[in-house]
């Protein structure tokens, strides 16, 4: 970490690009890092000799790139996340890019550092614009800081201060609505909370959790409510986790606490209990059919595995009774 500081203390506001991060999902490094050179604070590390200490000074902007969201709130609400989804790549214009970015990229920079210098208070007056119209689009305030200064960064290059924005604004303006959009849906997709279920989708298939996590004792489906009783469904998705080679496995806390985030899920009351043969039990309840008006084919692709599933146990339970 020590040599990150000082790598970041070199630079006077020059991006630095960090890749292929491993631990952004985890309380570790990066998120002290991310805050610190938010903030342009100090870090200090004291020394061999007694009583002596170096400080270290921030100044170098961030980016990073990773397969994990950044878990801890604050530094999450510090970045600007930008998905990228493979499936979804175009590299058609790759070598076009690549070279503009040869060719241009030190003279975008150089002019934009000019331009500042030069009209500092119609930056400042741009800024604030943009921001209210971030606000305006539903971001949260320190958002609306961090996408303001890109907005302003696009208009100052393109010099439109000194012209006619017509068309160009509403093309910026649009975008801008719909990759607020966007991005909240990948959030969701991407996010922990569709994943567990996922995983407890795929792990429906496997033998070994049905022999543990039984239909009608461990997890129930009726006519409104899904409901997934959570004592043992922690340990069992830790298994299936390492058997998948999972990089990143929640505590147990952190497991209940991604599920319930799902906007169908059920709060019955302050404890997450339900009452059921005679026994208060914690679990997830899921509403039913908000699963199957929600605007996403993975969520009602799961909910139709979990049907399938419950029907068939429930044709098992009953051949099982006849035999008795």
């Amino acid at each position: 970490m020590f040599g990150i500081n000082k790598l970041c203390s070199m630079y006077s506001g020059i991006p630095l690009w960090f890749d292929d991060i491993r631990d952004i999902g985890e309380q570790g490094i990066w998120n002290k890092i991310i805050l610190a050179s938010y903030e342009n604070s100090n870090i200090v590390k004291g020394t061999k000799e007694l009583k002596l200490s170096d400080k270290i000074e921030y100044n170098a902007a961030l980016l990073i790139t990773s397969e994990f969201f950044m878990k801890s709130t604050a530094s999450g609400t510090r970045c600007i996340k930008l998905i990228a989804n493979e499936y979804d790549q175009d590299r058609s214009n790759y070598k076009e890019l690549k070279a503009l970015i040869d060719e241009y990229f030190p003279y975008i920079g150089m002019h934009t550092l000019r331009f500042v210098q030069r009209n500092r208070e119609k930056c400042i007056e741009k800024l604030e614009e943009m921001e209210r119209l971030m606000l305006s689009l539903g971001y949260k305030d320190r958002m609306s800081k961090n996408y303001a200064v890109v907005l302003t960064g696009i208009l100052l290059l393109a010099d439109l201060d000194e012209r006619n924005f017509g068309d160009l604004w509403g093309e910026i303006l649009e975008l801008s609505k719909k990759e607020t959009t966007e991005i909240k849906i990948d959030e969701f997709e991407n996010g922990y909370a569709v994943k567990l279920l996922a995983d407890i989708t795929n792990m429906m298939f496997n033998d070994n959790f049905k022999a543990e996590y039984k239909y009608g004792k461990e997890w129930v489906l009726g006519r409104d409510q899904l409901v997934f009783f959570t004592e043992n469904l922690y340990n069992l998705w830790v298994k299936y986790a390492n058997n998948n080679k999972q990089d990143f496995l929640m505590t147990r806390q952190e497991f209940t606490v991604q599920l319930r985030r799902l906007p169908f899920s059920i709060k019955p009351n302050s404890s997450y209990v339900k009452y059921w043969d005679g026994k208060a039990r914690r679990g997830l309840f899921l509403d039913v059919k908000k699963m199957e008006n929600f605007d996403n084919a993975s969520i009602k692709q799961m909910l139709d595995v979990f049907k399938a599933t419950a029907k068939e146990e429930k044709i098992a339970l009953e051949q099982e009774q006849e035999l008795a």
